[in-house]
């Protein structure tokens, strides 16, 4: 048996509808309408987290867009095809806007699926995430990831390739990433292989 309501509150119109299951239908139904109405509520732990992580959002920031140039030029330099904004023709446009940061994130390509893999297979600090701008640095393969939906046109369109490697630099110690970073490198042949 299938039973609905509607309720008016504050000139929105609600409409419950549920089905009775062994009697919880009224439950069901109150804890439907409860949602629609007031919208999930935060416990207060998590709201004093949320509020803490907001006050040292910048912080964070920040350090993360140090972190992710540190290691993009180190990467560059060693001959990688890094893409990231401090190496595009707008880059002086780029540090104007955003006060001298270019952001936390970056990619690489290593031009085959199979390298891409390995070098992530052999990172020790990123995890294996598609999150940004977390506390924690994350390494994904673009194309299995962010791109699977996409067909090959459009992944061509976004720039995205087999081998392409998306980094988001977190706030651990730079030298350590880059230490990671080189002996990944270095674990799939280097550069030229």
């Amino acid at each position: 048996m299938c039973i609905g309501w509607g309720l008016r509150l504050d000139g929105v119109v609600v409409v419950v509808r549920v089905l009775d299951v062994g009697g919880l239908w009224l439950l069901a139904g109150l804890r439907q309408l409860y949602l629609a109405v007031l919208g999930g509520c935060l416990s207060p732990e998590v709201a004093e987290s949320i509020l803490t992580g907001m006050e040292t959002l910048a912080l964070r920031v920040k350090e993360s867009c140090k972190n992710a140039e540190f290691l993009a030029t180190i990467l560059k330099e060693r001959g990688l095809n890094v893409k990231y904004p401090k190496f595009s023709r707008y880059s002086q446009q780029i540090a104007e806007q955003f006060s001298g940061y270019y952001g936390s994130i970056f990619t690489i390509d290593f031009e085959s699926a199979e390298r891409a893999f390995g070098f992530i297979d052999n990172l020790k600090i990123p995890l294996d995430m598609p999150n940004l701008c977390d506390t924690r640095t994350m390494a994904i393969h673009a194309a299995s990831t962010i791109g699977a939906a996409l067909n090959d046109n459009e992944k061509a369109a976004s720039g995205i390739t087999d081998g392409l490697v998306r980094v988001s630099v977190g706030i651990e110690d730079k030298y350590d990433l880059k230490d990671d970073f080189l002996n990944a490198i270095d674990a799939i042949g280097g550069k030229d292989k």
